[in-house]
């Protein structure tokens, strides 16, 4: 039987919950605004599993690209009429 996987706004709730990811975190959990951290790959030093690790998870929960891990998930969160977030460099 396959493994329905979730969608993003109940995985992102369980993502913050978990306190797994440093500066992921409620703003406001009522209103159910988010901050999420960022930090552009352009920049000199960047990492994948130091600087986008919500969008890593996102593309391994996903099954995409990892190369594309931060744009998968932007790409998806455009989609998604239920999500509210705050990015920050």
């Amino acid at each position: 039987m396959p493994v329905e996987r979730m969608r993003m706004r109940p995985w992102l709730e369980e993502q913050i919950d978990s306190c797994q990811i440093p500066g992921l975190r409620w703003v406001n959990k009522e209103k159910r605004i988010f901050q999420i951290p960022w930090m552009h790959a352009a920049r000199h030093g960047w990492d994948l599993e130091k600087d986008a690790p919500l969008f890593m998870r996102w593309a391994i929960h996903t099954v995409s690209d990892s190369d594309r891990a931060t744009g998968s998930f932007l790409d998806a969160h455009g989609r998604s009429e239920s999500c509210d977030a705050l990015l920050y460099q």
